[in-house]
């Protein structure tokens, strides 16, 4: 038996490692067996019958009518925490550009037109100071 999947949105290779002998993705196919979407709105979106699953790749489905396709047996789920990590990296990213200056330091850099920065608008840029016997991590 052979499974058609449909990609609505544009994704990683990475989640092609699910096709095989028996599953292939196949993005002119009008009635899939299984559809997998990230961002698009399939409110509105011609479903066939032959449609068993919807797999957001994301957290929540309020881009999809569940309660609709329950009624009609299609399964719907999500993988909420997928992301987790790159969200933890991007906040201690976050973290370390706020505690040092970094937007307000590249406003305060000289461009190709203007005069380096005076002492007294680099001072105001000082980075955080922490002592090493206050890092409890």
């Amino acid at each position: 038996m052979m499974i058609t999947v449909k990609k609505l949105n544009k994704m990683s290779s990475r989640v092609d490692v699910i096709f095989n002998d028996n599953c292939v993705n196949n993005p002119d196919e009008t009635n899939p067996d299984v559809i997998l979407l990230r961002s698009f709105d399939m409110t509105d979106y011609p479903v066939g019958d032959k449609l068993k699953a919807v797999c957001r790749l994301g957290a929540g489905v309020n881009n999809i009518p569940h309660k609709e396709y329950a009624k009609r047996g299609i399964v719907v789920f999500n993988t909420p925490g997928a992301n987790a990590h790159a969200v933890a990296e991007l906040t201690i990213a976050g973290m370390f550009l706020a505690a040092r200056h970094s937007s307000g330091c590249s406003r305060c850099l000289p461009t190709t037109t203007s005069k380096p920065p005076s002492k007294k608008a680099k001072a105001h840029f000082r980075a955080l100071k922490f002592p090493a016997k206050h890092w409890d991590l």
